[in-house]
Formats: structure tokens, sequence, C-alpha cells
């Protein structure tokens, strides 16, 4: 399972996910997360939301057009919530996971310190590996 934020490191995630993935039984998530954290008008919010999400989806189906003319069974999600919830949640659904995180995502100020706090607080609540790509 790849979370994926759209900074230029998810792509190292994704390549060492597929690294992993020589199995044919094996399934890679691909997983974005928008923040919620925008205010006023819920129809103006709910409307941000909902083009966020479609926005995000038009960027993954691009990444997932790609994987799976390699090859690869992929499985794409767009949630809308906080970052560390929403991957612990999706991952308990899976059996069998590794979690595969790009060194510096999820950051906008500090990238190594926020996205460790990210790493410790999913690898503390699951039961899976986490792997970092640098």
């Amino acid at each position: 399972m790849i979370p994926i934020d759209f900074d230029g490191p998810y792509e190292r995630a994704i390549e060492t996910a597929l690294r992993l993935c020589d199995e044919e039984s094996t399934v890679v998530h691909l997983l974005t997360i928008v923040p919620a954290n925008a205010s006023g008008d819920e129809r103006d919010v709910a409307e941000f939301y909902r083009r966020l999400c479609a926005q995000a989806r038009a960027r993954l189906d691009a990444i997932t057009s790609e994987l799976r003319e390699s090859g690869h069974e992929v499985v794409v999600r767009v949630d809308v919530g906080d970052v560390i919830e929403v991957i612990t949640n999706y991952v308990a659904t899976l059996d069998d996971v590794v979690l595969v995180i790009a060194l510096d995502a999820y950051d906008l100020n500090h990238p190594p310190r926020a996205q460790a706090r990210v790493t410790e607080q999913v690898a503390a609540r699951l039961g899976c590996s986490v792997l970092l790509a640098k």
C-alpha cells in the first residue's frame, strides 16, 4: 500500500513497492488523502473537497494506467481526513500488507520530521511492515 501526496518522492515509493511485487497475486494499493482542514459554508466546503478528490483521482488514474500496462493489479482510493487515521484505517482492512512510504511524504514544512511522525504513528498502531523509500 502506497500513500501518495503527489510530491516528487512518491515515485520512489512506487518503484520500491514494485520491486517487492514479483508475485502475480500481489496487488498494489494507491491511497491519496485530502487533509480535512477547510472551513466555511458547508456547501462550499463540500464542493471544495469534491474538486480536490476529483483532481486526485485523475492523477491517480494516470499512475494506475502505467502500472496496469506493466502487468500489476492496482486498487485506487481517495479519502478525505486525517492522514494518519486514514492510512491506519485503510491498512487495517488489508491482508499481508507492506506499507511503503517515501522518505519525505506528507509534510509541507519539515519533511523528514513530519514523515517520521506519520510512519511512527502508523507503525505503532498496526502490525504491518513499514518500508521507507529513500
